[in-house]
């Protein structure tokens, strides 16, 4: 866990950005320590990158492997995150994530960031992930899910309103009968 963070050489606007606690429970097991240990080594020797992610995906699809967040907690300012997330076995070659974090303090933070001119570029993005969340008391929460090239929020494909329809492919036509030509 990091307490006070104190950072320097950071612009004095961006500071207050910055967390002052950032706490994270990895979570790692099924996976041989023996194992791990070679690919750190062959990641500080220098292994192409190929290589390690293919000693990566070995390691995740271990039978029992399961790796992942416990538990981060996140503070900045008003803004206080916590969250969880884990890998999923592969699917179709590629593994799988699921997260869930609940956010505290977003409107006192847009607030902040509304006064800040520097920050303006990035108010589309942070209203986009605000209107994604669910609210769950004095929270809102987002649950997150990559699986087979897919991207779900709360459930919702990413790209899709969660009030819009399934699109269905217009209707066809009705065929009219051709007349014969006249001559």
């Amino acid at each position: 866990a990091l307490h006070d963070l104190k950072v320097s050489n950071v612009p004095p606007p961006f500071a207050a950005y910055l967390p002052s606690m950032l706490q994270i429970r990895p979570a790692l097991a099924g996976v041989r320590t023996s194992a791990v240990l070679r690919f750190l080594q062959h990641a500080v020797d220098g292994a192409s990158p190929d290589a390690l992610q293919a000693e990566a995906l070995a390691l995740l699809t271990q039978p029992g492997a399961r790796i992942g967040i416990e538990s981060l907690t996140y503070s900045a300012g008003p803004l206080q995150l916590e969250g969880s997330g884990r890998m999923l076995p592969p699917s179709g070659g590629v593994p799988g994530v699921e997260a869930h974090v609940k956010a505290r303090g977003i409107d006192a933070t847009l607030a902040m960031l509304q006064r800040d001119p520097s920050m303006q570029q990035a108010m589309p993005v942070i209203f986009l992930i605000k209107g994604m969340a669910k609210s769950q008391g004095d929270a809102l929460v987002w649950d997150v899910a990559f699986n087979d090239g897919a991207l779900t929020v709360n459930g919702v494909p990413f790209g899709q309103s969660p009030q819009q329809p399934q699109a269905q492919a217009p209707a066809k036509p009705a065929q009219q009968k051709k007349r014969p030509e006249q001559r």
